[in-house]
């Protein structure tokens, strides 16, 4: 059976480095994480978001953080 893993990192200012913060199979609980990290006061800008089919480092592929969170920025 082949399925996603889902890679949240963050940007840690102080270190310059990217940090991870969360690994998951289930894009949900990518989700929940990313929302309660915002409703923490977190910026969405500080995180990003990998997705790999089981795992595998040559299917790695950057997703946008607003497009996962289903954010609209409103820009026409």
């Amino acid at each position: 059976m082949s399925g996603y893993i889902y890679h949240v990192t963050e940007f840690v200012p102080m270190d310059e480095t990217w940090t991870t913060r969360f690994l998951t199979t289930r894009k949900y609980e990518a989700t929940k994480f990313l929302f309660n990290e915002l409703g923490a006061g977190k910026s969405i800008g500080t995180f990003e978001v990998t997705r790999s089919r089981d795992g595998r480092a040559d299917t790695s592929v950057f997703v946008d953080p607003y497009e996962f969170m289903k954010i609209d920025l409103g820009e026409a």
